[in-house]
């Protein structure tokens, strides 16, 4: 049996968006079983800024993505690390390979943005 969690989170869409993002890996984190696949805090930063450039419209596989991932988070430009870092997040089942790059897991897109208020639902077999 799938179980799922689901709550209604109040959000000023432009300026809490990281937080938002941030609550709901937590919550996803302690829902599932398996704390291997947890991210650390370089990977939570790495994933919280692809998600924002999700809802950008922004391909998570360009090279404008990673000059935003240096533009945005503590990685610099010398830093080859976000590549490192993305790998990671691939293993541990929080970003997805599709024929044109990345994508996010499912309930990481799941926001609507012209709203002041969203429901996070999350089923344990998402990650």
């Amino acid at each position: 049996m799938e179980e799922i969690f689901s709550h209604t989170v109040a959000y000023k869409p432009k300026e809490e968006f990281k937080d938002l993002i941030t609550k709901m890996i937590y919550i996803a984190q302690a829902l599932g079983h398996n704390e291997k696949n947890w991210v650390t805090g370089k990977e939570l930063e790495l994933l919280v800024e692809l998600t924002r450039q999700h809802y950008a419209g922004l391909p998570l596989d360009s090279r404008e993505s990673i000059a935003e991932v240096i533009k945005h988070t503590s990685f610099t430009n010398k830093d080859k690390n976000v590549y490192v870092y993305r790998s990671k997040l691939i293993d541990k089942g929080w970003l997805q390979k599709s024929k044109g790059g990345f994508d996010l897991v499912p309930f990481l897109k799941t926001l609507k943005l012209n709203n002041d208020q969203t429901n996070i639902t999350i089923s344990i077999n998402t990650l």
